[in-house]
């Protein structure tokens, strides 16, 4: 008697032909992408806990609530910390959360501009 692992398995009706083996193939190869697709969706389980979360971040500090309004306004972080009165720190900060309890969506627009906004720093250090 042998004994041959999963993968060992595969590997061995892989190397098969004919049309009994071509439907294990094709079987197998349907399996593995049904699986792949299942593990790309999140599970509802997830998806409930993320929504969960957003609600308690917008109760735990009702000014996020301004913060969310005037972001999806399109307003910049230096606008709406002059308009809540809190330094420009805090509200990226606020406002990272949000984007990661899924509150705000980030855009590729978004993205490019940050990303501009970091080039224009001041480098450390002395010229080259």
């Amino acid at each position: 008697m042998y004994e041959i692992t999963r993968d060992g398995f595969t590997l061995l009706c892989m190397g098969f032909t004919g049309p009994e083996a071509m439907v294990w193939k094709e079987r197998y190869i349907e399996a593995f992408n049904q699986m792949e697709a299942a593990l790309r969706q999140p599970p509802e389980q997830l998806k409930r806990m993320v929504e969960a979360l957003a609600g308690e971040v917008l109760r735990d500090k009702p000014e996020r609530r301004k913060l969310l309004r005037y972001r999806k306004m399109g307003l910049s972080v230096l606008e709406i910390s002059r308009l809540v009165r809190r330094n420009e720190a805090t509200v990226r900060r606020e406002i990272v959360l949000m984007e990661a309890c899924g509150l705000l969506q980030v855009t590729p627009q978004m993205v490019a501009k940050r990303a501009l906004a970091l080039s224009n720093l001041p480098h450390k250090g002395g010229a080259a």
